[in-house]
């Protein structure tokens, strides 16, 4: 159950109807050579970190990000 529910968040962050909106998400795209993204860096994502840890989760926490991103 939990694996579908991160699957499907995965796929809304790359649809159509969210990356119009999601200019952080878009730009981390077009600085990769390929295209593509550290999976880590989704792993930050406070509903993927909710998912991922469920009851431990708690949005205060620092999350771990992907050396190559900047804030």
């Amino acid at each position: 159950m939990r694996l579908s529910l991160i699957s499907m968040q995965i796929e809304f962050y790359f649809s159509d109807s969210n990356l119009y909106r999601d200019s952080f998400l878009r730009e981390q795209i077009g600085q990769a050579q390929d295209g593509s993204i550290d999976i880590r860096l989704l792993c930050i994502f406070n509903r993927m970190r909710q998912l991922l840890l469920g009851d431990s989760f708690k949005p205060n926490q620092s999350p771990s990000a992907p050396d190559q991103v900047e804030h």
